[in-house]
């Protein structure tokens, strides 16, 4: 065992003399999987990564002289991104450190500044759309801003205040169609309003106001019907069309089912029409008792006596 192990360490030690490190490495790894308490093996590894860790301090020693031009332009977002890399070859390598947090910082302060100076730029085009009664631009150009900067006080109160305005703007804009009866077609104008502004109390308020006049007018309309059908019902009573009058009455009477009026009606028209069928029946038995008479004075012959 002893012999091999003497092999392997001999075959190191070549590999490393040759700059072969990354082989001289990958066959340390595999030496200490089978000789794990192999203290040559673990010092031959040790001495790998030292002059890999020198070289590439040396080599990030270059392109750190590289990176000099984007600290003059201020592009600290790439800086910090190449920094983050060169540190992946040397952990803990000091510059590389230093240099990095320098770059994070400088980029988060002028990252807050771009951020500011184009808040700044929003919220004027904001103030501006307002001016000129652009109500909907304002509210999706607040909203923008925050999906970027959700507490953003500015950005929150010009998004009320133009969701108000907007919903005034639209509610003057109708107001002839809101008094109207088209109270199906408001209902639905204001709840396409309330998407704007879920907590405007305008809407609110003229929501109720149509659905209490809706009602209104619907029991107006069932009030005039009714007094109109009564009338036609006591003209056709007099003409003694009970059958007409017991119809209508009972149509009537699915609108107030309690009208004491419709209902005394309807058992007076009931009653006389009962009557008059009972007449029209006698009538009919009469006035065929006299064809039959007559038809046999005329024809004696056809009639056979039982």
């Amino acid at each position: 065992m002893n012999v091999a192990l003497n092999q392997e360490i001999h075959h190191i030690k070549e590999l490393i003399s040759n700059q072969r490190l990354k082989e001289a490495y990958t066959a340390c790894n595999k030496l200490l999987l089978n000789f794990p308490e192999s203290g040559r093996a673990y010092k031959l590894q040790k001495q790998i990564e030292k002059i890999v860790f020198k070289r590439n301090v040396e080599s990030v020693k270059k392109d750190l002289k590289n990176l000099k031009p984007l600290w003059r332009e201020h592009k600290y977002g790439e800086l910090a991104e190449k920094l983050q890399h060169l540190q992946t070859y040397v952990p803990g390598y000091a510059p590389v450190e230093k240099q990095l947090e320098k770059a994070k910082k400088l980029y988060s302060k002028y990252h807050e500044k771009e951020q500011k100076d184009a808040l700044r730029k929003y919220i004027k085009t904001i103030a501006e759309k307002m001016k000129k009664e652009e109500y909907e631009e304002a509210i999706t150009l607040s909203k923008q801003v925050l999906y970027k900067i959700p507490n953003d006080e500015q950005a929150k109160f010009l998004l009320n205040r133009a969701k108000k305005f907007f919903v005034t703007k639209k509610i003057n804009e109708n107001k002839q169609f809101l008094e109207s009866d088209k109270f199906g077609e408001i209902q639905k104008f204001l709840q396409e309003l309330l998407k704007f502004n879920p907590n405007s109390k305008q809407i609110d308020a003229l929501l109720k106001k149509a659905r209490k006049r809706e009602k209104v007018t619907l029991e107006m309309n069932k009030k005039e019907f009714a007094f109109r059908s009564y009338e036609n019902i006591m003209v056709l009573y007099k003409k003694k069309k009970y059958d007409k009058v017991i119809e209508a009455l009972q149509e009537l009477l699915t609108i107030e089912p309690d009208n004491l009026k419709y209902l005394e009606l309807l058992s007076k028209a009931k009653k006389r029409f009962s009557r008059q069928l009972n007449r029209e029946v006698i009538s009919k038995i009469f006035k065929l008792q006299e064809k039959y008479k007559l038809d046999h004075k005329k024809h004696p012959k056809e009639f056979i006596k039982i």
